[in-house]
């Protein structure tokens, strides 16, 4: 069976993974950007250019908001497109979102 964890009641999240693969769906959300940069970034062996935004993320359902980072990006490789959005949130959002982007890997 595919390993999956069961929605949470209380904001409305699930996951699921299988094969190193995450999807993860969340209750509705709203991305406020207060700055944003590019910078260039390697991507599945490509240097990407990676728009990199801060900002807070308010949950609709609850009116918290959070301070957040989104990174964005899409690369070419194989002849395959990779599309790439990762949003982290809380104090340590910065560090969380560049480790998981650096933690990329594309499968040939």
């Amino acid at each position: 069976g595919v390993p999956f964890d069961t929605p949470d009641q209380e904001n409305g999240n699930a996951q699921l993974s299988f094969s190193g693969i995450s999807f993860s769906f969340e209750s509705e959300s709203t991305f406020e950007a207060s700055s944003d940069r590019q910078e260039n970034r390697l991507l599945c062996g490509v240097i990407t250019p990676v728009t990199i935004e801060k900002g807070t993320l308010t949950w609709t359902a609850t009116d918290v908001t959070m301070p957040a980072i989104r990174y964005e990006a899409n690369a070419t490789h194989e002849n395959r497109r990779h599309l790439v959005t990762i949003t982290a949130v809380g104090s340590d959002a910065a560090d969380t979102a560049a480790q998981v982007f650096a933690s990329l890997e594309c499968q040939e």
